[in-house]
Formats: C-alpha cells, sequence, structure tokens
C-alpha cells in the first residue's frame, strides 16, 4: 500500500505547482494590467513626427508604374510599414522642380511615361484629369492611332513614346513588263536615271508604343512563329488612308525625326521639298523607217496658267 501512497502524493504535488504557476501568472498580468492603466508602462508607438524644420515632404514611388497606366495608393506607401514613402526638401527647391507635395492630386490620374520607383511626380508627367487609361490615353486629341510593323518604315526603332515625326514615302515608278513603257524604263535605270515619286504622307506624327527588340531570335507562340513587332504611331486623321496606301503599294517610308528641344517650332515646321508622283509618258519618234520609244516626265509649261 506504500507505493501507491507515494503515488498519489506526487501526483497530489505537481497539481498544486501547476496552480501556483498559473495564479502567479495572472497575477503578474493583473500587475502589467495595472501598471500600463497608471501609464507607467506605455506601448511602443509608430513614429509618425513631422517634416524637419524648414522643410516640405514630398511623396516618392514604391514601385515602377507603366505609361498609360492609373497611379493608385499601392504605387507610394510601403506594404511593410503601411506609411508613405517620402523625402524631405526646401520649400523653394520643392517650387523650383514642380514637385507635387499632395498625393491626392496623383491618386486616379493616368502616367504619360514609364515611372521608376523612387522617384516624385510633377504635373508633365500626368494626362489631363478625366483621360482614360490604356493606350488610347497616348493620343494626342483628334489624332487616330495606327499599329504598323517596324520592319516596314527605316529608322523607327530608334524613336521613344511621345518622340514626333514626319513619314516620306518614295514611290518607284512601275510598268508593264515587256512594254515599250518597260524597256524604255530600264534604258533610263540602266543610265543612272530612276524615276521615283517622294512625298511626306504623315506631319508631326507621335510615338505612342516604341518598338521593343524582341528578347530572343526564332522565339514562337505555340507553333506559329511569333509576330513582328510593331509600334503605335497616332497620325492625323487624312493621313490614315494614304498611309495605308502606301504599305499596300510596299512603298519606301522613311521615318524622319523632329525636335525634342522645348524651342522647336513643333507642327508648325513643314518639312520642304516633297513632291507628288510626277506624271509621266511615252513618246513615240519616226527615225527613218523606224519608230523608237521614249519614257520621260512630262514637263508642265510655266507660262501657261
Amino acid at each position: 500500500m506504500r507505493p501507491t501512497y507515494v503515488a498519489r502524493s506526487r501526483f497530489f504535488s505537481i497539481k498544486n505547482i501547476v496552480i501556483g504557476i498559473a495564479v502567479l501568472l495572472v497575477g503578474a498580468g493583473g500587475t502589467i494590467a495595472a501598471l500600463f492603466a497608471a501609464g507607467i508602462l506605455k506601448l511602443p508607438q509608430p513614429s509618425r513626427a513631422g517634416p524637419p524644420a524648414g522643410k516640405v515632404a514630398v511623396p516618392l514611388t514604391v514601385r515602377a508604374i507603366k505609361a498609360y497606366a492609373t497611379v493608385t495608393r499601392e504605387d507610394f506607401f510601403d506594404v511593410k510599414t503601411n506609411e508613405p514613402k517620402v523625402i524631405y526638401l526646401s520649400p523653394e527647391e520643392v517650387e523650383s522642380r514642380g514637385f507635387i507635395t499632395n498625393i491626392n492630386k496623383v491618386l486616379g490620374r493616368v502616367v504619360a511615361r514609364d515611372k521608376s520607383a523612387g522617384y516624385a511626380f510633377t504635373d508633365k508627367e500626368l494626362m489631363p484629369a478625366g483621360t482614360r487609361a490604356g493606350l488610347v490615353a497616348g493620343i494626342p486629341a483628334g489624332k487616330r492611332a495606327m499599329a504598323l510593323d517596324m520592319s516596314k518604315i527605316q529608322g523607327v526603332v530608334y524613336l521613344k513614346a511621345g518622340d514626333h515625326f514626319d513619314l516620306m514615302a518614295a514611290y518607284p515608278i512601275n510598268a508593264a513588263k515587256g512594254s515599250p513603257l518597260a524597256k524604255s524604263l530600264e534604258a533610263q535605270t540602266m543610265h543612272g536615271t530612276k524615276r521615283v515619286g517622294v512625298k511626306v504622307i504623315v506631319h508631326d506624327g507621335v510615338v505612342i508604343t516604341p518598338v521593343t527588340p524582341p528578347k530572343k531570335a526564332g522565339k514562337k507562340i505555340g507553333d506559329r512563329p511569333a509576330p513582328e513587332h510593331e509600334i503605335v504611331i497616332a497620325v492625323d486623321p487624312e493621313e490614315v488612308a494614304p498611309l495605308t496606301e502606301a504599305l499596300a503599294l510596299k512603298a519606301d517610308l522613311l521615318c524622319i525625326a523632329r525636335s525634342g528641344r522645348p524651342d522647336d517650332p513643333g507642327s508648325a515646321s513643314v518639312v520642304p521639298g516633297s513632291a507628288p508622283l510626277p506624271k509621266f509618258a511615252v513618246t513615240e519618234v519616226l527615225i527613218g523607217s523606224r519608230r523608237q520609244s521614249f519614257f520621260g516626265p512630262i514637263v508642265e509649261d510655266a507660262d501657261k496658267p
């Protein structure tokens, strides 16, 4: 019977120890709560100190924002601290650089160009209020957007979003094979007198989405080759048909970039020297008993009205 008595004694001893520890913990918790209530102990609070004396808080982006995207709260607030990322500058520096200090003036607006992380916003980097997000945001008012194969236009690969340019088209003179016209054209081409018509078909166009070089040559989508990389441009409505016609005729298209300096006259500047497709005719000349055809441009009489 003695071993049984000893086992019970140990059981009751362990139980008493556990109860004692619980009582101590409850008492300690009540003491700590009393200390907090009395203001003796305080929980650490997040730092919400204002800007230093004489400085202004300027919000910065915490992540990159793509062009024509809408600015959201997540673009300014750190996900770990739930606090906006800011930099403190003098009022004079903020005014000289045109930085926006009120986040509410940026939220919901559309970005005009790609924005990197860690930078402040200015009014020039935002589209006008009410602009719809997406590709249509980059189309200037009154213009139309066209997606073109970059291989069809010389020099377009060097342009970036927002760049202005002109497009020059060169139309070769074609003729039916084997006809006197074609033979005459071939003869003139051999002597360095090939005839072409040159004309500006796009005046002051704008790049909306630039060309993105392929990351890997020969890339495929499923079983088909990847499509040619395209560039999206904005042109005047009356230029859509001439540009489409030039592409259908496989004319040589040359991109002429415009200046990006602030003192450039812009659309008021016109590329000189362009001319419409010249008029040609076949002239037959009788030399003895032989007839010979000559192909050449029609010379307009300057004295005629």
